[in-house]
């Protein structure tokens, strides 16, 4: 086998092939990859007649690239050891003369006394090296370690023919490792989750039964359940991303406070799990402790990182631990279950105060279009229950802002991309999703979707318009723009208030402003339009949009009428709503627009006055005289009271049928100017409450001494109600009259 010539070595060719050939089996065939190279390194190192042969791994961090030793075989120790500790970590900028060529795929062959003095040669001399060969390994083009074949007894000389058949053991050593790092990798992936890098489902579940065979020697044993609230609200109003972020983090709270002594996986979506061998209940509750303030002091682009978490301890070695992790599950599940709209509605007052904190400007907003919108849902007498939801959107409207970009939030408007704007606008929609999470802020959801809308269709997310447009959005929108025309735009208060009422009925609805700059503002608000409110007709019908239309200005005796500019058309053969903006401007340049609802259709009797009994609801020290003479029903008002409310002519037991549209028609005229609020709904006589089937503010009436036809529409939206009742309230009135008649309610079939 072996040809020894004056104590040189020379390798037998057809021997050493075939050693490789069984080496290369052995790596390929041998399951357990370190016994498979210990065996493949000693069949060739008797094979090629070596003395020595080992194998070094780099490690490439990029401040300190090393280089140790994972595998060595020698012939006098007829064995392979593993990590030797004086040839670990050897620093690359230690051994270039050896490095270098390796990096450049090149072998590194020597006589060792040949060397010039370097820690190279030092650490050959060390182990009595007298000739080497190292050849590099590289794995997926990245330089992994180098191999090293060692002669200790003459100063051997190798030839081209020794080398070639070295450099073919060395290629079937690089496929080994490169196979056993795929397999390493397969078996991590299969065992760790890809986004946190923790021990996934599979893998504990093996641990568990692992541990179940010496459960005794790991009792008392804990199990904790961990959960991260609000991961489906950030998912929806941030994005997957932001919420793979919120996981990791969990993660590696969680790694950092049990990671060193314990078992953390990711057992599902947003839940993890901690095993705890010999950890009694005190000792988990102080981890679940540090857990929590943890989670204090941890955020996510100012979302803060919340973790709900439960703990189960088992002491008794026949309770298996499927058991024990159901016991931990189900308290966490009925803590869930309890908690789940507290912890979804702090988590999104966390997000608020993050907003406001990083923006202290728009919490000023906020603030001041919340109390904007309340003094005008006061100003138009709306509900207490509506007021308290104005008086939330109000503060919430601008929560989806939390989500967008920094730097585009802090730019001015004028200067922004179209990419820039269109990012912007996802706010609204952003807002709507995070209100959606809490059961308690949802029913504000719809409203803070919508508060960029337009009457006309132009707005935005979803370019709904007219009743589409919730009466509180459209509150918040009027609320909202003045606002920010003053705060941001740096527009006076009469500039703000001229610019509303130049888009009242393209964008914004003009009772609102009407109330808004008239009662909140307490500005006189410019009203020479008469007559033009909302109507009905009938399919085929006549209508002139001047018809009962009239124009009195004192200031200006010449303007008319005629002097109006409307916009939009009516057909009055195509059933639908249309609409009307009416604009007048005097010569001193005062501009009164309006807007009125045009619908076609056909229109079937239902009741009318003389099929009505009335009656009479007189508070807060208001007092007048009812009578009815002919068709006429005449009121003498002494004292309307402090309230709208105060004053009322009541029509009871009506039957309305849900989803039924219905129109109440009449007729009326004052002695003086009045306002008169028509109303129609129940009263909840249980709770002592008032329950309005309108969600429309086109029930209030300016009367005149001139007798007009008043129109209302609506559908009613609730269940089909036997007790309904007209109202027209009439309260903080002085002392008038008031003459209503050809009351009729017919039902809307377009």
């Amino acid at each position: 086998m072996l040809n020894v010539n004056k104590n040189k070595k020379v390798i037998n060719k057809e021997y050493f092939l075939k050693s490789i050939i069984s080496a290369t089996n052995e790596l390929l065939i041998n399951e357990d990859y370190y016994d498979a190279v210990s065996k493949a390194l000693s069949i060739i190192g008797e094979a090629a007649l070596l003395d020595r042969i080992y194998l070094f791994q780099n490690n490439n961090d990029l401040h300190c690239p090393t280089t140790g030793q994972i595998f060595r075989w020698d012939y006098e120790k007829q064995g392979t050891q593993i990590d030797q500790v004086p040839l670990q970590r050897i620093e690359f900028s230690d051994i270039p003369n050896l490095i270098e060529p390796l990096k450049r795929k090149e072998a590194f062959i020597h006589i060792v006394s040949e060397l010039e003095e370097c820690h190279v040669k030092s650490l050959l001399m060390h182990n009595d090296t007298l000739s080497v060969i190292a050849l590099p390994i590289f794995i997926r083009d990245q330089f992994f370690g180098f191999i090293g074949y060692d002669e200790c007894q003459y100063e051997r000389e190798w030839t081209s023919e020794e080398t070639s058949l070295i450099e073919m053991f060395t290629n079937s050593i690089s496929k080994a490792i490169e196979r056993n790092i795929k397999e390493e990798e397969r078996k991590y992936i299969s065992f760790h989750d890809s986004l946190t890098g923790l021990c996934n489902r599979r893998y504990i579940e093996n641990e568990m039964k692992k541990i179940e065979l010496n459960i005794k020697d790991t009792l008392p044993l804990s199990i904790i359940v961990a959960d991260v609230n609000g991961l489906k609200l950030v998912n929806d109003s941030f994005g997957h991303l932001i919420g793979d972020q919120i996981i990791k983090k969990s993660a590696m709270i969680l790694k950092e406070v049990c990671g060193k002594d314990y078992i953390v996986a990711r057992w599902g979506g947003d839940e993890f799990l901690v095993i705890l061998p010999n950890t009694d209940v005190d000792q988990v509750k102080k981890r679940v402790e540090l857990i929590n303030n943890k989670c204090e002091d941890t955020a996510i682009n100012s979302i803060p990182v919340s973790i709900s978490t439960s703990h189960a301890t088992t002491h008794d070695h026949l309770e298996p631990l499927y058991k024990t992790l159901k016991r931990a599950e189900d308290s966490m599940y009925k803590e869930k279950l309890i908690k789940s709209s507290s912890i979804k509605r702090k988590l999104i007052k966390m997000i608020l105060n993050t907003y406001f904190d990083k923006y202290p400007k728009e919490k000023e907003h906020a603030m001041c279009v919340s109390d904007l919108s309340v003094k005008i849902g006061k100003a138009m007498n709306r509900s207490e229950q509506e007021i308290r939801k104005l008086e939330k959107v109000g503060v919430y409207h601008d929560i989806g802002k939390i989500a967008l970009d920094q730097n585009i939030l802090k730019k001015n408007y004028q200067i922004l991309t179209d990419e820039e704007i269109n990012e912007r606008k996802r706010h609204a929609a952003i807002g709507y999703r995070i209100l959606c999470a809490s059961n308690e802020l949802s029913e504000l959801a719809k409203y803070i979707l919508l508060h960029h809308e337009r009457l006309d269709g132009s707005g935005y997310p979803n370019g709904v318009k007219e009743d589409s447009i919730p009466l509180i959005t459209r509150i918040l929108t009027v609320a909202n723009s003045y606002d920010t025309m003053l705060r941001y735009q740096k527009l006076s208060e009469d500039e703000a208030i001229n610019r509303l009422i130049n888009e009242v009925g393209t964008r914004y609805d003009s009772l609102i402003v009407k109330a808004f700059v008239e009662q909140v503002l307490n500005r006189t608000w410019y009203s020479v339009i008469e007559g033009a409110y909302d109507n009905v007709i009938e399919n085929n019908g006549s209508f002139d949009p001047l018809d009962q239309i009239y124009v009195f200005d004192p200031t200006d005796l010449t303007l008319s009428k005629n002097d109006l500019n409307i916009q939009g058309i009516v057909n009055t053969h195509i059933n639908d709503t249309y609409k009307l903006i009416y604009t007048v401007e005097n010569s001193h340049g005062k501009v009164e627009r309006i807007e009125r609802r045009v619908s076609v259709g056909n229109l079937a009797p239902k009741l009318c006055q003389e099929q009505l009994t009335y009656g009479t609801i007189m508070l807060d020290n208001a007092s007048f005289v009812v009578a009815k003479i002919a068709d006429e029903i005449m009121i003498d008002i002494r004292t309307g009271g402090s309230e709208q409310w105060s004053s009322q002519l009541t029509f009871n037991n009506i039957s309305l049928i849900k989803s039924k549209t219905y129109v109440i028609s009449f007729e009326a005229k004052s002695l003086k100017q009045l306002e008169l609020i028509l109303s129609v709904g129940y009263f909840d006589h249980d709770i002592s409450y008032w329950n309005s089937f309108l969600g429309t503010i086109n029930n209030h009436f300016k009367i005149t001494p001139k007798k007009q036809q008043y129109m209302l529409m609506f559908t009613l939206l609730q269940d089909t109600c036997h007790e309904s009742e007209i109202k027209f309230e009439f309260g903080k009135a002085l002392e008038n009259k008031l003459i209503i008649s050809n009351l009729k309610i017919n039902e809307y079939i377009k």
